[in-house]
């Protein structure tokens, strides 16, 4: 996949699953209990940052952990104010508007550097 596509690529399979018909239910309670629940959000945490982590670094990026924290931050965020607590207008924002004004800070995460990093 080119890497000027990733980001975009990620938050649009993000949002197309929490705004899918079956998924939306299931996902929105489990984003509520994980708030309110230490065991849940745990679980949540582990199974997110894995799979984030994974593909991450199957890209070859280095600090792939950091990364998958700083974009599950990025994408939690954006679950949590659309669909939980309904900011508007974000929570009223097309789909496609949505990946396009998160996609940039999640290729960001992707491509960026710590400092002492070359």
């Amino acid at each position: 996949m080119p890497a000027s596509n990733r980001g975009e690529l990620l938050v649009r399979y993000f949002v197309d699953r929490w705004e899918g018909s079956v998924a939306d239910d299931k996902l929105i309670a489990l984003l509520r209990t994980a708030v309110t629940s230490e065991a849940v959000a745990e679980q949540v945490q582990a199974i997110l940052g894995q799979r984030l982590t994974e593909r991450i670094a199957a890209l070859g990026e280095e600090q792939a952990p950091v990364r998958a924290a700083l974009i599950a931050a990025q994408l939690l965020g954006l679950a949590l104010c659309r669909h939980i607590l309904r900011f508007e207008p974000l929570a009223s924002l097309p789909a496609d508007e949505v990946v396009a004004a998160v996609a940039p800070s999640v290729a960001r995460y992707l491509t960026w550097r710590a400092s002492g990093q070359s």
